[in-house]
């Protein structure tokens, strides 16, 4: 009985330690980011069987994913800084050599942004682009807000727009406001402004 038992734990603790030297998802914080490489630092740290512990190491020029579509020509970016929350993922085996064997390395991984999301951004049931007080949201209905402190500028050669537009302020067309702009009238003289 002895023996069987020494041999069970002897296979458990072999079984252990190999999985100890798997890699799979680890949360990290940012270190520095540049040209679409970042230097990251895991979470926590690395525990052993015997109650032992080992900081996880910085790890040097990962590949940052961004989420992208459309073969490349659509996707969302943002800029990355100096302790923002991300999640490294080791991949099964080698990215730079396929003949190495090599499996879930932490150099063979890569980062994805957004492991730090706050549950205090507002819009929960939005579909939301933010970058501090500014946003586009667009909710279940397909109302869009927008909200630009800093203005918006469009570089566009048409811009099309259906349906009625209710404008608070004024609007002006190559240097002249339209809401109080007058011209000659047709008997002489000069109209007024615009009226409600």
């Amino acid at each position: 009985m002895s023996d069987n038992f020494d041999q069970t734990e002897a296979l458990k603790q072999f079984i252990n330690g190999q999985i100890d030297q798997v890699n799979t998802a680890i949360p990290c914080e940012v270190i520095s980011y540049e040209n679409g490489r970042v230097t990251v630092k895991p979470s926590g740290e690395r525990k052993f069987p015997d109650g032992d512990t080992n900081p996880h190491p910085t790890i040097h020029n990962l590949r940052y994913v961004w989420p992208t579509f459309a073969g490349g020509q659509a996707g969302l970016k943002g800029p990355v800084t100096a302790g923002d929350k991300c999640l490294m993922i080791c991949c099964q085996q080698a990215i730079d050599d396929p003949d190495d064997l090599r499996r879930y390395d932490l150099v063979d991984s890569y980062v994805v942004p957004g492991g730090g999301y706050s549950d205090e951004v507002p819009g929960n049931n939005d579909v939301r682009i933010f970058f501090g007080n500014a946003f586009i949201a667009i909710d279940e209905t397909g109302k869009m807000t927008i909200k630009a402190p800093g203005g918006i500028v469009q570089d566009s050669p048409t811009h099309n727009i259906t349906g009625t537009q209710n404008v608070t302020g004024d609007v002006v067309v190559n240097g002249i406001k339209l809401g109080s702009h007058k011209h000659p009238g047709d008997s002489g003289g000069v109209t007024g402004s615009p009226e409600n």
